[in-house]
């Protein structure tokens, strides 16, 4: 099942689902109008990424990471400081996030987070923006700030909708199999899993083939 606003408290993010959203009416031209600009979007900042990947030997694995880090960061203070970022800055995140010590900088900072309303206004934004190939780190943070928070429902239906889109997507399947199993969240340390699967070493090319392919689906498609 994936979670429907009837299913989170106000504030949580809600995970779009084609299958079980209603027909659209003329209220949804504008967020329809809205996504489509922001695939748009992908497509035009994924073709920039592959020219740069591909403009020498070695993809430029350091400057993309610490490039993703940097939007990450600095997107968290603006919406602690009350604003919001715009739309390619979402669409950038986006693919930023398919990276995973990208990815696992959010988990920690979400897990760390003394704030948690405040921060769950990006992650509720980026919901309503990224297109929908680039959901599962996204749908799999909110699954995973859910089962520490011990919404165990919530936690299930994002780590669902996140599987539903990439059935092998690791903190997904993390989230759900601890939901399943009834592991407690006091158990998860994101930084001890992090730091254990990533080490101290420099970035490695092999953290860029989530982003590799999703560079691939939106400069081989169209619209």
């Amino acid at each position: 099942m994936i979670p429907s606003a009837s299913s989170f408290p106000p504030g949580w993010p809600i995970i779009p689902d084609s299958a079980t959203t209603p027909a659209p009416s003329s209220s949804d031209d504008q967020e329809r109008d809205r996504r489509r600009e922001a695939r748009r979007l992908t497509v035009h900042v994924a073709a920039q990424l592959q020219a740069r990947m591909s403009a020498t030997f070695l993809p430029p694995v350091e400057a993309l990471v610490t490039e993703g880090l940097t939007r990450l960061r600095s997107a968290i203070k603006i919406y602690r400081s009350g604003r919001k970022i715009d739309d390619l800055t979402a669409v950038q995140l986006g693919l930023d996030l398919q990276i995973v010590q990208i990815r696992d900088e959010a988990w920690i900072a979400l897990d760390a987070s003394a704030d948690l309303f405040t921060d769950l206004g990006l992650w509720e934004d980026l919901t309503k923006i990224v297109d929908k190939a680039c959901l599962p780190p996204i749908s799999s943070l909110v699954a995973f700030m859910a089962w520490r928070r011990e919404r165990f429902d919530i936690a299930h239906d994002a780590a669902l909708a996140a599987l539903k889109i990439d059935p092998s997507y690791d903190l997904a399947h993390l989230v759900h199999d601890a939901v399943h199993d009834g592991i407690p969240p006091s158990w998860c340390q994101p930084i001890a899993i992090a730091a254990a699967r990533l080490g101290s070493g420099r970035p490695n090319p092999s953290w860029m083939e989530p982003l590799r392919q999703k560079i691939t689906l939106y400069t081989q498609t169209t619209g």
